[in-house]
This record gives structure tokens, sequence and C-alpha cells, in this order.
């Protein structure tokens, strides 16, 4: 890296000073300037307050005349159409803001107009109005309204703005309204003449952003509708900045505003070069003047700097000769630097001086390095020793959790370990031996001393476990040697460290088969798991997580105990307060349910539980179970009842009132009659026989005691017996036959078939919404199995109901099937027959097209 000379730095340094005065006076001007800028953008956005002012206030006093001229007129009921214009008149000639104005009826038709009569000569009186949007807004609001800008019909096309109030009859009915259209020339010129800063330019757009006032009279005429495209402020939450206008073709400084009470827009705008050319100028200003001054600057420091540099290069010379050569002086350099100025003779004797001491000092320092030389050669022999041993040790003891055969591990340390210690050692632990040539077992102390060392002496160890001596550590000695104290040291924390490797390998061993039992407990549990450390960080969960919340838990373990919260909010259909409880711990528990991804929904309760031991909290727990078979049982013991006390309490209370019918003493009855009250009891009785045996077979069907009395029997003959069973007319029912094969001969109880077929044919009648309702019977011999399917054109089922169904007392949720009734029992019943016969009944079907029921029964 280059250094720079003396002068060069001395010029800088000057330079810089004088640089920063005028740059910090460049700084100030450009504060003030900005200042000035920012006061200008301050008046103008309080100019943008007074247009809004003006304008709200032009509005808002035409819109009190207008009302003022409604409230008169429906105070005074009935007033002349001669008394109304007059009255119009008088308005107008004291409010020039208004263009025209006129009194209508309810159909929109001008009863009293001023002027009365338009540019073409028209008469304004009888132009009708009905299809304006004020007249549709007012007849909606009948209440006062202000429109947007439109071309005028009556009296003047140009564009006009107009207030319009209701007129009320007696009975408070709207029989009218007041109409004063604003003159936007005069309102325009109103707004403009007033000043709102040099070179500004006002803006006001009505409620559909119409410009309703701009100095562009052709906009204004013509009205131009804006978008956001043609001035960005439309489309910006911002009060003021810089927009670039299509109008304009330039960017400028808005300062916007709304009239919340019209829905109309202003804003002022003005030319963005003009509010930063002031910017612009003080910059040039004050880099001028920089420029300037650094060259003035430069120039004069050359000179200055220049004499006092020949001065100091003289004393560098003369400071580099001592220093590179030997450290001897020149003298007669030396009498010429003294000569100079004060300070540099100063620094020049001061240099005299310590060139002096440096040199007597330098031998002593070379005598006692070389001293120390030979110090640290043996204190880093030392070092290197011990730091070998330590690092032995440490990796020892380190990584004995990695092996599983304790003794060939510390076969391999004392090999390691071997060049440290000059002796052969030897380890002894509960009767077994390891040298670094060989392993033995079962051998004691004496034994293995007597016949595995080969010195006359030894030095022993003794090693601990659980504070009692279960073995030796044995440095095997020949004759004259000894061990020194540094060794023995060693040899001491050696032998301890045997001991603390032994016991953490039996600590290791124990918490590896804890946690690999816990860890298998934890996995193969139905619930739930999830453990949270006392940062809110989830460290565990189960399988069963997994499963349930799917990915969203994928590679993220450890997280945040809120995202396992979240992913439940996210996923789960639950009670909002109880979730709301649960978050803030009012409440340890709660249920809710998700739909898997196989479109099943399932319900689940979960619940917290503080992970303490004694006093100390290490976290929380969150078990999840799956209830959904409970809640599904809890749902049916529910509707057994209901269901229960309907399907009963009908046919009773039928078969009561007509036997109270019988009794009565004081009617007599005809016989007819009797007769017919008899054949409904007759019935109810059967009905409730009927839903006795179907509580019946759904016992013996669970307890496993139904009996069958089975027989051959043609399946066909079974299918027309039913057939023959079905009320005529009911439905319209094929029995198709395959057209060549064997008639299939099935040995089965008739009845118990017969049960199953006439359940599933009632039930294609009482499913089914079509006014030709159709059942089609059909079957299908294969191998030796009979396939029997009952197809109708009924309401249909949806396929996560398919296993559903066939449960007792299951009912779709729905319409269709719950102004049928039905205890639930049917289908159940007739798949425990059919598993009865060792057959297999099963369902496909097409919602709202039909459903296909097919039983597999075998053939004799």
């Amino acid at each position: 890296m280059s250094k720079k000379s003396l002068n060069g730095q001395l010029i800088l340094s000057f330079t810089i000073v004088l640089s920063l005065a005028i740059l910090l006076f460049g700084i100030v001007q450009f504060l003030q300037v900005a200042s000035l800028i920012n006061e200008n953008k301050n008046q103008q956005k309080q100019a943008t307050q007074y247009l809004t002012a003006n304008v709200f206030n032009f509005v808002d006093k035409h819109k009190k005349v207008v009302e003022t001229i409604a409230f008169y007129i429906t105070k005074q009921g009935e007033i002349s159409d001669a008394e109304t214009e007059k009255l119009l008149l008088a308005v107008k000639s004291q409010n020039p803001g208004f263009l025209n104005m006129y009194i209508a009826d309810s159909d929109g038709t001008a009863r009293v107009f001023y002027p009365l009569y338009n540019d073409k000569g028209e008469a304004n009186v009888g132009v009708n109005f009905l299809d304006r949007d004020y007249y549709k807004e007012l007849m909606k609001k009948k209440e006062t309204v202000i429109s947007p800008v439109f071309k005028g019909r009556g009296g003047t096309k140009n564009p006009l703005v107009a207030i319009a109030s209701p007129i009320f009859n007696k009975e408070g009915e709207l029989s009218g309204y007041v109409l004063g259209a604003i003159n936007l020339n005069e309102f325009s010129n109103e707004l403009l003449k007033k000043s709102y800063g040099q070179q500004t330019s006002p803006v006001v757009l009505d409620q559909n952003n119409t410009i309703v006032v701009h100095k562009n009279e052709k906009l204004r005429i013509n009205m131009t509708q804006l978008t956001n495209k043609d001035i960005g402020i439309l489309a910006s939450s911002k009060n003021d900045g810089y927009f670039y206008s299509n109008l304009t073709k330039m960017k400028e400084y808005i300062t916007y505003a709304q009239i919340q009470e019209l829905k109309w827009k202003v804003w002022i705008s003005r030319p963005a070069e003009e509010v930063t050319n002031e910017y612009l100028a003080t910059l040039f200003k004050m880099g001028t003047l920089l420029f300037i001054a650094i060259i003035v600057i430069a120039i004069i420091s050359y000179f200055l700097a220049n004499n006092f540099g020949n001065q100091l290069k003289q004393l560098v010379k003369y400071v580099q000769q001592t220093v590179l050569e030997n450290h001897t002086t020149d003298s007669k350099m030396y009498e010429q630097i003294i000569k100079g100025p004060q300070e540099i003779a100063v620094v020049a004797e001061k240099f005299q001086i310590l060139a002096n001491t440096v040199q007597q000092k330098r031998k002593q320092l070379l005598d006692l390095n070389e001293d120390l030389e030979k110090r640290i050669i043996e204190r880093t022999k030392s070092l290197q020793k011990s730091n070998n041993e330590l690092l032995a040790i440490n990796k020892f003891i380190g990584s004995i959790t990695k092996t599983e055969n304790v003794s060939r591990f510390i076969q391999s340390f004392l090999k390691e370990i071997e060049p440290i210690i000059p002796f052969p050692l030897h380890f002894l632990f509960k009767n077994q031996s390891v040298s670094t040539e060989r392993i033995l077992h079962d051998i004691n102390i004496n034994e293995y001393l007597a016949t595995q060392t080969k010195g006359e002496t030894w030095h022993i160890e003794p090693i601990y476990l659980d504070q009692a001596q279960s073995g030796f550590l044995i440095v095997d000695l020949m004759e004259k040697e000894s061990i020194s104290e540094g060794d023995q040291r060693f040899l001491k924390m050696l032998a301890n460290s045997f001991s603390i490797m032994i016991h953490n390998k039996v600590l290791f061993d124990q918490y590896r088969i804890k946690h690999a039992e816990l860890n298998a407990v934890l996995e193969s549990m139905s619930e739930g798991i999830v453990l949270v450390n006392n940062e809110n960080k989830v460290i565990y969960f189960n399988s069963f997580i997994t499963r349930l919340l799917g990915k969203e838990t994928a590679g993220l373990h450890p997280f945040a105990e809120e995202h396992l919260l979240r992913l439940i909010e996210s996923l789960g259909d639950y009670n909002e307060q109880e979730f709301s409880d649960f978050l803030d711990e009012s409440s340890d528990n709660m249920k809710f349910r998700l739909r898997l991804p196989n479109r099943i929904e399932k319900t689940y309760f979960i619940w917290k539980f503080n992970v303490q031991h004694e006093n100390e909290r290490f976290g929380k727990g969150y078990v999840i179970r799956d209830i959904t078979t409970e809640e599904e049982i809890d749902f049916l013991k529910s509707n057994l009842i209901s269901i229960a006390s309907h399907e009963f309490k009908t046919p009773i209370t039928t078969i009561k009132g007509s036997i109270e019918t019988l009794l009565r003493a004081d009617a007599s009855w005809e016989e007819e009659f009797k007769r017919e009250l008899l054949v409904g009891v007759h019935e109810d009785i059967n009905r409730i026989q009927e839903l006795v045996n179907d509580w019946l077979d759904i016992s013996k069907i669970e307890s496993g005691s139904m009996t069958l009395v089975k027989e051959s029997v043609s399946l066909q003959r079974i299918i027309k017996q039913v057939i023959n069973q079905i009320p005529e007319g009911s439905a319209d029912i094929q029995f198709i036959k395959p057209a060549v094969g064997e008639v299939p001969i099935v040995f089965v109880d008739k009845s118990r078939i017969r049960q199953v077929l006439v359940n599933l044919m009632t039930n294609a009648i009482r499913y089914n919404d079509q006014a030709h309702k159709q059942i089609v019977i059909s079957y299908l011999i294969e191998k030796n199995q009979v396939h029997l399917s009952v197809k109708d054109n009924g309401i249909g089922i949806q396929e996560r109901f398919y296993e559903k169904i066939f449960d007792r007392f299951y009912r779709v949720e729905s319409t269709a099937t719950r102004r049928t009734g039905g205890t639930g029992l049917g289908l159940s019943i007739s798949k425990g027959i059919i598993e009865a016969h060792a057959g297999k009944i099963f369902v496909e079907s097409q919602l709202g097209k039909g459903s296909t029921f097919t039983i597999t029964l075998p053939i004799k």
C-alpha cells in the first residue's frame, strides 16, 4: 500500500478543513431551502383545506335553500303554480348560483320551472325527468339528493349538478320535489378567482370522478371523467405527494382531500419542477464554491507545507541512517539538523539519547532471549506431553457412548497412549483383564500378576465404581525402573478416568434402554402425545400427531407451540368459545373435528397437562385422543330413545284412539266403521310387532344367537314371492333373469332372505322422489357364488356413507331420509342375516341417480 508524502498530507488536511466549513455552510443553506419548500407545501395543504371548505360551503348553502323551499311547500300544503313561480323567481334572484329551478310532481313532470323557456325557446313546464338518476335516488331514499355532474335538458345543456329535496303531503307521502341546478360556470369562476398559491391548479371532482372545477374549461364542459391512470393520487391512500398526471403530461406535487358529506374530491396541483428548482440551484452554488475553494487552498497549502516538509525529510533521513547502519549516528548531519527549527532540533536531540540507550539495551536483550529460548524448549516438551495425555483421556471419556465392546475400546486406548507412558499398562476389572497385547476373562489379580506381567515390581492404582473398589490399573516395572511424580499424577488421573468411563457406560446403557422403552410406548399409543418445553418449543410428538396433521408437521422438529395450535385452528372445526378458553388457559381441554384426506370426518379430544417433578416445572404436554367412536355411540344412544318413542308412540296412539272411539257409550257405530277401525288397530299392532321383531333380530345378531332354518331353495322362487309381497302400483319392478344358465339353488333360511329382499325393495320405494319409481332385480352366477342385485332410481347415497348405513340406528342426515321415518335397523339386520349365511352385502350409488345393493351368497 503506497503512503502519501507529508506535503501531500498537509495540503490535504488544509483542503479538507476549509472544504468542511464550506460544506457546512452549504448544508445550512440547503436546510433553509428545504424548510422553505416544506413551508410552501404546508401552505398548499392549507389552501387545499380552504378550497375544500369553499366547495362544501357553496354546495351546502344551495342545498339548504332547496330544502327550505321543499319544507315551506310541505308545510303550506296546496299552493298555486303562480305563487310557486314567484317563490322560485325570488330565490333565484337572491342565489345566482342556481342556473335553473323547478318543482315537479311525484311522477317527475315539471309543474313550475324557472326560466320558463329553454335555449331553443321551448317551454320547460311539462318536461318529464323520470329518467334522471337523481329522480330515482330521490324516490328511493326520500331525502335530499345531490347528483353527479350531468348534461342539462331543461333550460340549458351545460353541465349541471342538481340538488333535489322531497315534498310530502299531509299523509306523509312523497308528492313531488324541488330541484335547483347549480350553475357550474358560476361555481367554477368563483373558486378559480381565489388564490391558492403560485402556479397552482385547483381541481374538484364529483362522486363519479367527473370534473366539476378545472382551469381547462374544455375538460369541464365535456364532463371528463378521470381514472386512476389519469392521476395517480386517485389510486393512492395518501393526502399529498408527487404523482404523474396524464392531463398535464408532467409530474406534479398534489395535496388532496375528500368531502365526506358530498363524496367529492378536491386537490391542488403544482408542477414538481417548481418545487425542486430551488434545491438544484442551491446544490449548484454550493458545488461551484466548494470547487473554487479547493483549488485555491491546494495552491496556498503547497507552498506552506513544502518548506516544513524539507526540514522533516532531513530528520527522517538522519533517523533512517541511525537505525539501518548498526545504530551508529552521523554527527555532521546531526549538527545541521539542530540548527533548524526548534521543534525539529528537540526531536533530534531526544532521538540521539534514545539511540544510545537502545544500543545498550539491545545487547542485554539478546542475552536474555538466548536463555529464555532454552527454558521455553524444555517447558514446551513438558506441556506437549501433558497435552497429549489430556487429549487421550478426554477422547477416552467422551467416546464411550459410541462403542459396544468396552474391552476392545480400552485396549485401543492403551495402544494409543503407549508412546506417552514408557511402561506397559494393564487394566483389571471384575475378573477381566485388558492389555495392549490381549484380553483375558475370569482371572484374578494374583493370578494375573504371576502369569501375565514381565517385571519384578508393579505400580497399582485402584479403580472405584460407586465408591467401591472394582478393579486395578497396573504398571509393569522392570528392574531399576521407577515412575516420576508427573507420571504418577497421570496414572491416578487415568485410573479416575477409567472409573468415570465405566460409570458413564452403565448409566448410558440404562438411559438408552429406558429411552427406547419410553419411545416405544409413546409411539405405540393410540393417543397423540406432544411435549413442550419452558421456552414454548415442541420437543417431541409421536407418530399419531404426524398421521393426524400430515405434512404440516414434517421437518418441523422442534417448532413453536403456537404453530401446533394454529395448525389445529386452521385445519379443525371447533367451538370458537371453547378454543378461546383453551388458548387463554381458562380451560385445559376441548373438542375439535378434522376432515381427513380420505374425506372422513373425525372428532378428537385434546387436553393439556403440566410436566413437573416436585417443585420443578419442565414444561407441559398435550394429549389428543380420537373420540369419534364414542361420539357416534353417544349420538346413537340419544337417537335411540327418540326413535323408539316415535316409532312406538304413533301406532299406540292410533290404537288408543280407535279403542276409545269404540268404547264410547254415548254413540253407536255402524259395523263397517267398526271394521275399519279394527283393521287400523290390526295394522298398527302388526307395525309394533315388526318393531319388536327388529329389536329382537338386532339383539340376536349382536349376541351371535340368531338361528337359521336352512333348506335348499330356488333363488328365483324367493324373488318372485318377494315381488308379490310388494303392494301393486308402488313401483315398476322388473326381474331380469340370465338368458342361459341354471336356476341357482341356494341353501338358506328362505324367510330370512325374503326379509332382506323386502327391506331392500321397501327402501328403494321409500327413498325415491321420482314420479315413476323403478326397481330392477337381477342375479349373476360366478363360480360357487350368486350375486343378487337390487337396483333403483332413487335419491342415491354419498360414497362416504357406504359403510355407515349398515350400522345400527344410523340414518343419513338429510331431508330426504328424515321425512320417511324408520328406526335405522333395517340394513343392519340385513347385513347380519347375510353374514350369518357366509355372504356379503354392499352398495354402489350415484347421488340423485339411484343405488344398487348387491348380495353375494354361496351356491349349494
